[in-house]
């Protein structure tokens, strides 16, 4: 039922952004396109174009959000890996987590209260069954923090394990930049 919803609601956004889009073509000058697989989940998006609403801020996180996705699925193509689906509930987790960060000029994939990321994943995203973390601090683009995890022999074996399937990406300003990414297997 959680999986029907959230096609339900996939098909509604896109609809919704494509009618948008033929009201105002001069406004609209990217895609968002959808790939459906078996549990109608998978999203690509290349920048967004969804948020009249959202404020400035909001827009320049999910840019750089989408930037670091698209880097991470480049990177497991050219390693002969099929890409990954982004996942909401995961990118929740890591946005969340995320801000917990700067929030609190925190840096660990164990909070301070003990939490770990399996924890914050399997607690947040009950049907997930294998899960991986990586985060980062002081990168201000998506390419660059993709660059640094690439060479991280720990987070570029996250990026390009065969096992995860979903990934989820959270993005935050404090007094510095941290990003958190969440793989899964369903």
């Amino acid at each position: 039922m959680k999986r029907l919803l959230a096609t339900a609601f996939a098909v509604t956004l896109l609809l919704t952004n494509m009618a948008y889009a033929a009201e105002t073509p001069d406004l609209i000058n990217n895609t968002v396109a959808m790939s459906l697989n078996n549990s109608v989940k998978t999203m690509f998006m290349s920048t967004t174009a969804q948020a009249v609403n959202k404020s400035a801020t909001e827009n320049v996180r999910d840019s750089k959000i989408t930037e670091a996705f698209d880097c991470i699925n480049q990177e497991r193509l050219a390693n002969g890996l099929a890409p990954l689906t982004y996942d909401n509930e995961l990118a929740a987790c890591a946005q969340t987590y995320s801000a917990y960060m700067a929030e609190n000029d925190y840096f660990d994939h164990t909070s301070a209260k003990g939490e770990t990321f399996q924890d914050r994943i399997f607690t947040s995203v009950p049907d997930v069954i294998a899960a991986a973390e990586s985060i980062a601090f002081g990168f201000t683009s998506g390419k660059s923090v993709c660059a640094a995890w690439m060479n991280s022999s720990a987070h570029r074996a996250n990026i390009l394990s065969a096992e995860y399937t979903h990934v989820g990406i959270g993005f935050s300003r404090g007094d510095n930049s941290y990003w958190v990414a969440d793989f899964g297997a369903y």
